[in-house]
Order: C-alpha cells, then sequence, then structure tokens
C-alpha cells in the first residue's frame, strides 16, 4: 500500500524541482518552494503512519534505550 501513496507524491516533488531549476520561471519560484515544503511535510507524515502502522501489526521492531533523550538533536532537524 505504502508505494501507492508515495509514487505519485515523488512525482509531484520532482516536477516542482524541476519547474524550480528553470530559469524561465523566476516568478512562480516561491510557489514551487511552497509546493516542495508542503509536499516534503505529507511525506514525512506519511512516512510516520506507515511505520506506527507496521510497528502495530507487528512488522516493525523498536528499541528501547537507556541513553538520556538530547532535546538539542531531537529539534535540530525540524527547526532547520
Amino acid at each position: 500500500m505504502s508505494h501507492e501513496i508515495r509514487t505519485p507524491l515523488y512525482g509531484i516533488l520532482g516536477t516542482a524541482q524541476l519547474l524550480a531549476d528553470n530559469p524561465a520561471l523566476n516568478a512562480q519560484r516561491d510557489d514551487l518552494r511552497a509546493i516542495t515544503d508542503s509536499g516534503e511535510s505529507l511525506l514525512t507524515i506519511l512516512n510516520d503512519i506507515l511505520d506506527y502502522s507496521a510497528i502495530e501489526a507487528g512488522g516493525k521492531n523498536v528499541s528501547v534505550s537507556d541513553e538520556p533523550l538530547n532535546r538539542a538533536r531531537c529539534w535540530k532537524v525540524p527547526c532547520n
């Protein structure tokens, strides 16, 4: 099921990137960036949902660590 959802999304993201690289479309660059950013956010959410579903179904193992949580590292990716 995951590839049926991911493949069209990758198509949208790839096409938006190709258009963003076209110098003739400078006026639309902000719109293309919004499409790309929104698509990447949607892909992250989709991947998280699919991972959670796999964990629930027993298809993925979750490991627990005694290592303390590094808050700065956790926020680095979402904030950049």
